[in-house]
């Protein structure tokens, strides 16, 4: 209710100068806070019309004042937001679109060097794009973009070692790029296994840094899940039921904190690793409580939209997928990590 009274008041102040650029500004300020609650309420359709409309004045904007730093940042702001929405929405190809022009827009600034959290900036918008690129099935692309944001989070942290939300970003991105290394085959297992367990050193560092981070801890589990894929691809299953575990654990521990979507995933995984030692029954039982934390759930990502598909044919109720599969085939996802069906290897 606050947020839409400071709509109508910037709508008023408008009306009275429409010339004024700080009431053009802060107008956008309005539609970007209430495109947050839209999001917050999973409504993400209305969150990609608030966010637009900020972003259309911030562009107008910043073509009267090309040298506007803040006005350039808040409008990659709110275009990186656009994108995020359309992910939401399973608009793969729109949401590249969105998170290419932030990215477009971000350049100028972490070319100039004057402000290091404008590359920060530039290097999370950079492997955002990445994400939506390894969701469209375009490898080549993925990989470009998290080498390019691992490159500028890399620098950053030498500058400032003791920045932990820098260093995470290394981190996340060496971590996805250990996971593409498995798709396209550019390394062996043995340096898959290395690039894994430099990832997990990393986390663990920054959760010594931060003991009280559930958002590092998160970070953690999920490299020991990949880790897990990886013993499992390897045929080393005991060792994967140990990584599997340990994720699992991990989340547990942080279970207010942790996403549904890593939870999910983890479980899987699990069920997975258990299957592989000989445990069908064990196995059946962690599918069935991650298929449960999905099940009637209609506002899931296109993640959770291809596990929940997967745990369907995995518990026998292959019927129960066919909405799921409609719905990724349209958004044209063709993620290889997350296979809708089980012909790819687990």
């Amino acid at each position: 209710d606050s947020m839409n009274r400071y709509l109508q008041l910037s709508r008023r102040l408008l009306q009275l100068a429409p010339d004024n650029p700080d009431y053009r500004l802060e107008l956008s300020y309005a539609y970007s806070n209430l495109g947050s609650i839209a999001r917050e309420r999973r409504d993400p359709q209305a969150a990609l019309g608030h966010f637009r409309a900020g972003a259309a004045l911030e562009r107008a904007l910043l073509d009267v004042t090309p040298d506007d730093d803040a006005l350039r940042l808040s409008l990659a702001e709110s275009l990186s937001w656009s994108g995020t929405s359309l992910v939401d929405l399973g608009r793969l190809e729109e949401a590249r679109a969105e998170f290419h022009a932030a990215l477009q827009v971000l350049e100028v600034l972490h070319e100039s060097g004057r402000n290091r959290r404008h590359s920060e900036e530039y290097a999370d918008v950079s492997v955002w794009l990445a994400q939506v690129d390894q969701q469209r099935g375009s490898i080549d692309e993925a990989r470009n973009g998290f080498e390019r944001g691992r490159a500028v989070y890399a620098a950053l942290s030498s500058h400032d070692p003791a920045n932990a939300q820098w260093r995470r970003g290394e981190c996340l991105a060496r971590r996805e790029l250990a996971e593409i290394a498995v798709l396209s085959g550019i390394l062996e297992p043995a340096g898959i296994d290395a690039e894994l367990r430099a990832a997990h050193a990393c986390f663990e560092a920054l959760v010594r840094q931060a003991t009280s981070s559930q958002v590092f801890r998160q970070d953690l589990a999920m490299t020991e899940r990949q880790l897990a894929v990886q013993a499992l691809r390897s045929g080393r299953p005991t060792e994967a039921i140990q990584w599997a575990e340990s994720a699992a654990t991990r989340l547990d521990a942080a279970a207010r904190a942790s996403g549904r979507e890593y939870r999910v995933l983890v479980l899987e995984t699990l069920g997975v690793t258990l299957a592989a030692s000989g445990r069908p029954a064990a196995a059946q039982a962690e599918w069935q409580t991650a298929f449960d934390l999905l099940s009637g759930e209609e506002s899931v990502s296109l993640v959770e939209a291809a596990a929940r598909a997967r745990l369907a044919h995995r518990l026998g109720q292959p019927g129960s997928a066919s909405a799921d599969l409609q719905r990724l085939a349209r958004a044209g996802f063709a993620d290889p990590r997350h296979p809708p069906g089980l012909s790819a290897p687990d």
